[in-house]
């Protein structure tokens, strides 16, 4: 009995044995199976995607590499022919020089039409293998800008009055104007506000001018009780009557004189401010005086 017990179990044994070998090589069927296919399915999509190459087209302006518009871009199969024409955006008083462009070659061509004086960019690839990129540059052509010029009013300080006479200059598109400001007696510039050259001709500068303030001084040369300084705008006037006149012990008081200028006259009537300025009293000894 204790042989036939052996005999059953060596059986089982071997039964169980052999069905774990059985599965064994099932499972390594089914894994190389499954490793084959994914092996086959990453092949077929690799053959099914398609390589690209891209075409982009760049607009920019030549004075500060800015972009004009949004590049033109394409993308096209590798060794796929590319045929297209392409209208390039168009800037008013702008041309886009062939010589400074950039990517123009057999097959791309920018052309110019001398009616409308639109571009337009061809292309006649027969097979575009890598990426292309062209870049048109943007030239400024020139434009008339003017310029006025305001000088203060004298009894109305916040208002000013044109001068008569406009200035037009001319400049580059897009740069800056280069207006100057008149050198005029007795008004002072407040400032040169410059702008950038507009391509239809409206650009305009306004320069604005406050009148300078002077002293007049007068010297009693020797008097007492003069006036006061008058401090005014230039332009303002005083009238020599509505000076005080100084006194002087055994003096005649003979009126106000510049006598820094050999050629001046004693004042009398209105007199205008134009510069810091010294008048100094003339006398004349009384009879009996030394």
């Amino acid at each position: 009995e204790m042989l036939q017990y052996l005999k059953r179990q060596a059986m089982k044994l071997r039964s169980g044995l052999t069905k774990g070998i059985v599965l064994l090589l099932c499972l390594a069927t089914l894994f190389s199976s499954a490793q084959l296919g994914g092996l086959a399915l990453i092949a077929e999509a690799a053959e099914g995607d398609t390589v690209t190459v891209t075409v982009t087209v760049n607009y920019v302006y030549k004075s500060n590499s800015a972009m004009v518009a949004q590049p033109y871009t394409a993308q096209i199969a590798k060794g796929a022919a590319f045929k297209k024409t392409i209208e390039v955006p168009y800037l008013f008083n702008y041309s886009i020089p062939n010589d400074q462009a950039v990517g123009l070659g057999s097959g791309i061509k920018l052309e110019k039409n001398t009616v409308t004086n639109k571009y337009s960019l061809g292309f006649d690839l027969p097979a575009v293998n890598e990426d292309i990129a062209v870049t048109l540059y943007y030239v400024a052509g020139t434009a008339k800008y003017t310029v006025k010029h305001y000088y203060q009013n004298l009894e109305d300080g916040s208002q000013y009055t044109m001068d008569t006479q406009i200035v037009e200059l001319t400049g580059d598109i897009d740069a800056y104007t280069q207006a100057v400001a008149n050198n005029k007696k007795g008004f002072r510039c407040k400032g040169i506000p410059q702008t950038t050259i507009a391509a239809d001709g409206t650009t305009v500068v306004d320069i604005y001018y406050d009148r300078e303030y002077y002293t007049v001084t007068f010297d009693v040369n020797g008097g007492i009780n003069g006036p006061e300084p008058i401090y005014a705008k230039y332009g303002t006037k005083f009238n020599t009557a509505d000076i005080t006149s100084p006194t002087r012990v055994g003096y005649k008081f003979m009126g106000w004189k510049d006598v820094s200028n050999t050629d001046a006259e004693t004042l009398n009537g209105d007199v205008e401010i134009t510069e810091n300025v010294t008048y100094t009293a003339q006398w004349v000894a009384e009879k009996g005086q030394a």
